[in-house]
């Protein structure tokens, strides 16, 4: 038994694609010799009609004689319209083939006919044509009319015959449209043209296409033969072990995906709960964090820097700082400079506004964001809201301002409360010595009046400076405040202004020192009085927050500048010819001797408005106080 042809890939691969270019060879062929054997019968077909048409003619000639000239020409014309033959010619060449004559044409009008006729006939042809054979023409391209460019095939059939046995040399001249004929040559000539140059073309893509196909099959092999993957090059499994070897590599690419994978998961985690542990870190801190990077856009804002500048994050990641802070905003210049210059900046205290005009207190502090290289990438902004702390520096001031103010005053107004009581003492003997003199009494009298006023006065600051102890007791601040109110009225004799107040179902008890509280409300009263000169409203509220009650004076008085709305607790501070400036110093010094707060709002012509926090129970202990201090009404 022969041994099997053992072939390799590429040789199967390479006959395969000579096998389909043979295909197309013979498809191509057998092309051809459709259209030739097409052409051969439509030819043979229209010589046929030609030899039949002939043959009519030449029976005709026989039949009729020349001399019946008006029947054979109307026989003539009806075998032109039932054969379809575009023009009959009948022509007598005579004996000596000189001075040709029509004997009959379906076209009279062309004076040509003989000399296209004569044209279409070759000297070869002659000879045949004198021996008797008809002669077929070639192909001939003519226009169909004259002048324009339309134009058709046409073929001439020329048939030798005699009539009535003359001596005369006579053809019959058949001219027919020939356009299929014409149409099967050109595409014949054309597929030939076609065909050779599409074998041409295929056996080119033929080899490059073997190349192109095998070239990735030979670097894989031979990258897998130098890796001794593949054992033996001349194996009749060539391709099977190629196959294998490739499977083989895909199945540990896979594996090494997989891998890849899991640690590319793993290290996707890692990084995830990194970012939640950073994001974590960031919005546990109460100090604002805010990242730029190097073209000032925002990437991170954390919890605390939206409440303190009250802004929010969605709006403000990606976003310029300049458009989120605003262009005169402290911090956007603190990143500006610090963008600009790289310099850190550490620890800037900034008063920055807020979008709902509020103000707070920062202390800010910049940091460079660099990569390994030591590039700038970048700039962090941490900062902490300090407002707390500047008014508890503020009330630190204040107080110790207080204590200094009151261990200097007290000794002098103690000493000017001395020679007062001397001056009223002598003005009051001198007024007994000269009783009798009305003028001077008069003067006298004067003196100890201005003098009893200063002592007054004094005693009001001496009661302002010294230290005050609370008698705390639980009070109804709501029937304090209808209490002072009335005694204000009555103290200034003011008819003309109204107070309105809430009325809830339950009082609003405090633990505090009545009767300082009642002093408080007072000169409160005494200010929005003095402020409403023309009458109006005095609106009073008490809102319980948590362990306070928030209390708020509101006035329709001509209302406090804003550039002196600061200093109006500050003590002796008035823009009264009469005040003393010591009024509202007195209600500061209360409200924070009971641990609370006191802040002023106004507007120029639309009143002012005091805001009380009132402890509900001060962290003070309760101490004895004389309950016949008096109650001194101060002008602010």
């Amino acid at each position: 038994m022969k041994p099997k042809l053992k072939l390799t890939y590429e040789s199967e691969l390479k006959i395969a694609f000579l096998l389909l270019l043979l295909f197309l060879v013979l498809i191509n062929f057998g092309t051809l010799y459709l259209l030739k054997v097409t052409k051969a019968s439509l030819s043979k077909e229209f010589d046929q009609k030609l030899t039949t048409v002939g043959n009519s003619v030449k029976t005709l000639f026989k039949e009729l004689q020349p001399a019946d000239e008006t029947a054979l020409r109307k026989a003539l014309i009806e075998l032109t319209f039932k054969s379809e033959v575009e023009q009959i010619d009948v022509l007598d060449f005579g004996l000596q083939y000189l001075n040709p004559r029509i004997l009959f044409s379906t076209d009279l009008n062309d004076p040509a006919v003989i000399k296209k006729i004569s044209e279409q006939i070759s000297p070869s042809d002659w000879e045949r044509l004198r021996k008797g054979t008809p002669v077929y023409s070639k192909l001939i391209k003519e226009k169909l009319v004259p002048g324009q460019n339309q134009e058709t095939y046409y073929k001439y059939y020329f048939y030798p015959f005699n009539i009535n046995n003359q001596n005369h040399f006579v053809i019959a001249a058949l001219k027919n449209r020939a356009g299929n004929l014409a149409a099967l040559e050109k595409l014949s000539k054309l597929e030939f043209f076609f065909g050779g140059l599409g074998i041409f073309l295929a056996l080119i893509a033929t080899f490059w296409i073997i190349s192109a196909t095998l070239k990735p099959y030979r670097e894989i092999k031979h990258k897998a033969s130098e890796a001794q993957l593949i054992l033996g090059e001349s194996s009749a499994n060539e391709i099977d072990s190629v196959v294998k070897t490739f499977q083989k590599t895909i199945d540990e690419l896979k594996h090494k995906e997989e891998i890849l994978r899991e640690l590319y998961q793993s290290t996707s985690e890692k990084a995830q709960n990194l970012s939640r542990l950073n994001d974590y870190i960031l919005d546990s801190m109460s100090s604002g964090v805010i990242i730029c990077d190097r073209e000032g856009k925002i990437s991170r804002l954390n919890q605390a820097a939206e409440e303190i500048l009250d802004l929010k994050s969605a709006s403000s990641i990606n976003s310029h700082y300049k458009k989120i802070l605003g262009q005169e905003n402290p911090l956007a210049h603190l990143i500006d400079k610090t963008l600009a210059e790289e310099k850190v900046v550490k620890n800037l205290d900034l008063e920055v506004g807020r979008p709902n005009g509020e103000k707070v207190y920062l202390s800010a502090s910049s940091s460079l964001i660099k990569d390994d290289q030591g590039q700038l990438v970048g700039e962090g902004l941490l900062f902490s809201d300090i407002s707390d702390i500047k008014k508890l520096q503020e009330e630190i001031n204040f107080k110790e301002k207080m204590a200094a103010l009151g261990e200097m005053s007290a000794g002098l107004a103690h000493q000017l409360r001395n020679s007062m009581g001397s001056i009223i003492g002598f003005t009051n003997l001198l007024k007994k010595v000269l009783k009798d003199d009305s003028g001077n009494s008069e003067i006298i009298q004067h003196i100890v009046t201005e003098s009893l006023v200063m002592e007054q006065l004094l005693a009001k600051f001496l009661n302002f400076t010294k230290p005050l102890d609370l008698a705390l007791e639980m009070v109804n601040l709501k029937e304090i405040i209808n209490e002072s109110f009335h005694q204000t009225s009555e103290y200034t004799k003011r008819k003309d202004i109204f107070l309105a107040t809430p009325a809830p179902e339950e009082a609003n008890f405090v633990m505090a020192d009545k009767l300082l509280v009642k002093q408080c409300f007072q000169n409160l009263f005494q200010n929005a009085f003095e402020a409403m000169p023309n009458g109006g409203k005095l609106q009073v509220s008490i809102d319980e927050e948590k362990d306070f009650l928030k209390v708020e004076v509101s006035d329709q008085g001509v209302g406090i500048p804003s550039e002196i709305l600061d200093k109006i607790f500050n003590p002796f501070f008035t823009t009264k010819e009469t005040g003393t400036g010591l009024g509202l110093s007195l209600v500061k010094k209360i409200v924070n001797l009971h641990q609370g707060k006191i802040k002023a709002q106004s507007q120029t012509g639309h009143g002012t408005k005091f805001i009380i926090h009132w402890p509900k129970e001060p962290g003070t202990q309760p101490a004895a106080v004389d309950s016949k201090e008096k109650v001194y009404y101060l002008n602010a």
